[in-house]
């Protein structure tokens, strides 16, 4: 009964280590500021700031995504038009992935 009690607390401590400092972003209407392209990703800058736990050195208001597979390259390209377009965006990043030094995002949507 101790090992099995040992075990399921192990694979609980390894489901939870790394994620109690990351956390996901909503950054309701903001507006895509530039684009930044560096070989498979991709950089947005946003016209607000926020604040990120584990990606320590991010420019406070950057995510980033691979764009080398999918949903990447449609991200990239919703958010090209979002940009020209002058459209709102929400977004939600998250910092326990970080695309080098920027957080990721997870998902977002775009205001009519």
């Amino acid at each position: 009964m101790k090992k099995l009690i040992g075990i399921i607390f192990i694979a609980y401590s390894v489901l939870w280590t790394g994620s109690a400092n990351a956390a996901t972003f909503y950054l309701p209407d903001t507006t895509v500021a530039r684009v930044e392209f560096y070989s498979s990703q991709f950089t947005i800058y946003l016209d607000k700031n926020f604040p990120a736990n584990s990606c320590r050195t991010a420019p406070s208001g950057a995510v980033a995504m691979d764009s080398a597979t999918e949903p990447g390259k449609s991200h990239m390209a919703a958010l090209l038009t979002a940009m020209v377009s002058g459209k709102k965006v929400n977004m939600y990043a998250r910092d326990n992935l970080c695309s080098g030094d920027r957080m990721t995002i997870d998902h977002f949507n775009i205001d009519n």
